[in-house]
């Protein structure tokens, strides 16, 4: 039986089980392989503690509900307690890049992988140079119930990630099918415009991204108003900043939309407000 290999790291999880990542991990008929039957959470690992812990996993368990995958009420402890136990094994727990798979197994059952990857800074650092991004023109993504997942079926996403690389972009923008802006390949978006801040809205068929979550969340305490709402290319061009969001990078200012050019100037201010300190 064919199988699948993962080499470019010492040691991954599989089912909790460490294995070493030179070693076969998961067979050819793994349906998140085969048929994208999943979901997956990119977390980041910071002085041994998973950060936005809760809103992952809050994510993670709805994906599950939604894909009708079952789960023991233990499953989050047993993922959490993995991701640390692998950390240790690989020596990066004060800072590491964290990606959990799960997929549907036999008896329609969760089975998930694990992998960990160690990342130059402990804290989230905010990008000296602005992000060049633009939109994907090839696909419109849908916008119903399955939207909102990090599904493992992310193929609109790996193409506007590599639309990007060619363009020489450091980010891509997908529209939905109401031609409006949903996200980035890798990131959500938020506009700045009159002490407004403005995101696409889940019901525009972004991703719930858990950072995105935690920066909405800081923004009703602050003297900035937020909408969730409708974006357009339109909004992009006259808009004073735009920035971008992930659990892995935090926040990331925006140099320029075609040949619009951005000032950084709040984006900075909400990065030293909101996640200077981790």
């Amino acid at each position: 039986m064919a199988l699948l290999f993962c080499n470019y790291m010492s040691f991954v999880s599989y089912n909790g089980e460490i294995v070493d990542a030179s070693l076969p991990v998961l067979q050819i008929h793994n349906r998140a392989f085969k048929y994208g039957d999943g979901v997956f959470e990119t977390m980041r690992m910071w002085n041994g503690n998973i950060l936005l812990q809760d809103f992952h996993f809050e994510r993670l368990l709805h994906g599950l509900t939604t894909l009708e995958i079952t789960n023991d009420k233990s499953f989050p402890e047993i993922v959490s307690a993995s991701i640390h136990q692998l950390c240790e094994r690989n020596s990066c727990c004060s800072s590491a890049k964290i990606r959990v798979a799960v997929f549907r197994e036999e008896a329609n059952g969760a089975g998930f992988s694990i992998e960990v990857t160690p990342l130059p800074h402990q804290s989230y650092q905010l990008n000296n140079e602005g992000w060049g991004i633009d939109i994907y023109p090839e696909v419109l993504k849908n916008c119903d119930v399955f939207s909102n997942l990090k599904s493992a079926s992310y193929l609109p996403y790996v193409m506007a990630d590599l639309y990007a690389k060619v363009n020489g972009l450091q980010e891509c923008l997908v529209m939905n099918t109401h031609h409006f802006i949903a996200d980035g390949s890798k990131t959500n978006i938020f506009i700045v415009k009159d002490k407004v801040v403005f995101t696409p809205a889940l019901d525009q068929g972004c991703v719930a991204g858990v950072m995105r979550r935690f920066i909405i969340n800081q923004l009703q305490k602050s003297a900035y108003s937020i909408q969730e709402t409708e974006v357009s290319a339109e909004m992009l061009l006259n808009a004073e900043e735009v920035f971008m969001t992930n659990a892995i990078k935090g926040i990331q200012w925006v140099r320029s939309f075609r040949n619009k050019v951005y000032d950084s100037t709040i984006t900075r201010q909400f990065f030293d407000t909101f996640l200077a300190a981790g």
